[in-house]
């Protein structure tokens, strides 16, 4: 599949090597497009390849978005992941901004972010950039959220680690654990930044 152009209209985000586009052709994906190449450091080949390893295992995607695949833009590869909308068609919050404007009862919040813990664990899904920013929360007709992970997923940089969290479950656990008490610190200081 190959997209003709993005432009500047379609930008929903900037993050720190990727630019996060609508998708011309299709407003329920975003594409997202490396501008910045540090060290070697690629997040789309990184989240690419850690996808397939999540599909090949039949992981289910409850809390991570779908990833369909490459595309390529201007000669350019691009990332093409599911847009995290909710019932009525609007871009889901962030679960930052979830907190900041006080839409869920903390305890709620408290009980959202277990059950994303338990998933995260069950299945040994490595959720590294831990940023609340990387969490939207879709809200269901009914007016109940569920929690979506964006980005982040599969490891910080290309390389023996991960790949070794996808063949090493115990190792992936033992991440994802280690990871979890950086989300618990990020609730404490949006709480207390909120509060």
């Amino acid at each position: 599949m190959s997209v003709k152009r993005l432009n500047n209209d379609l930008l929903l985000a900037k993050g720190n090597e990727r630019f996060c586009y609508i998708h011309p052709d299709d407003a329920g994906k975003v594409i997202k497009v490396t501008y910045k190449h540090e060290g070697g450091r690629s997040q789309n080949i990184l989240e690419a390849n850690y996808y397939e390893c999540l599909k090949k295992k039949g992981i289910p995607l409850d809390h991570i978005v779908t990833c369909y695949g490459w595309t390529e833009i201007d000669g350019e590869k691009g990332l093409v992941f599911e847009r995290v909308q909710d019932f009525d068609g609007k871009t889901s919050l962030t679960l930052n901004e979830v907190i900041r404007e006080k839409l869920l009862p903390i305890k709620e919040v408290k009980e959202k972010l277990e059950g994303l813990q338990y998933y995260l664990e069950r299945y040994n899904i490595v959720f590294v950039d831990s940023s609340f920013d990387n969490i939207m929360c879709q809200r269901s007709q009914e007016g109940d959220y569920t929690l979506k992970i964006i980005d982040g997923l599969g490891g910080r940089r290309l390389g023996l680690k991960s790949r070794l969290y996808c063949v090493l479950p115990f190792y992936a656990r033992y991440k994802v654990r280690h990871q979890w008490q950086k989300i618990l610190h990020n609730l404490d200081i949006s709480l207390a930044n909120n509060g």
